[in-house]
């Protein structure tokens, strides 16, 4: 299907992957991370944001996690977070499955590299278990 909307898999290819990988089961996600590794360029990279188990001991620990779920099961009946993957196990989850994590995010840092005004001060708060992952395949 790619290849028909015209993706090359021999040329350097960023695929953004924003707002997916929580709907998932996590075969759905191994199945994107093996076609990422599998078909594409060396130098290929995937961004991709993914969320952190939360659970009722960390739920009050983690900015904005319990209005976001309380906010999220009102008004989004049916679709639940199915994947979650919590931080340091991010690098061993990625070569597991080919991949080299390039860089990880936290939400603060997210904040800061990416919600910041002019004066760089914080122009907002970002839900504190959600990250943002850049990951290649691993060069053989």
């Amino acid at each position: 299907m790619l290849r028909e909307a015209g993706y090359e898999p021999g040329r350097k290819t960023l695929f953004l992957w924003e707002g997916v990988t929580y709907y998932l089961a996590g075969d759905a996600v191994d199945d994107v991370l093996l076609l990422v590794r599998e078909n594409t360029h060396p130098e290929t990279t995937i961004a991709f944001d993914h969320a952190t188990t939360l659970s009722d001991e960390n739920i009050d620990r983690i900015h904005g996690a319990r209005a976001f779920t309380e906010t999220w099961r009102k008004h989004h009946k049916g679709e639940p977070f199915r994947f979650f993957i919590d931080q340091d196990a991010l690098p061993s989850f990625l070569s597991e499955r080919g991949l080299d994590l390039v860089e990880h995010l936290d939400a603060s840092e997210m904040e800061s590299a990416y919600s910041t005004g002019d004066a760089g001060a914080p122009t907002g708060k970002v839900t504190g278990f959600f990250h943002l992952a850049v990951a290649r395949p691993t060069a053989t």
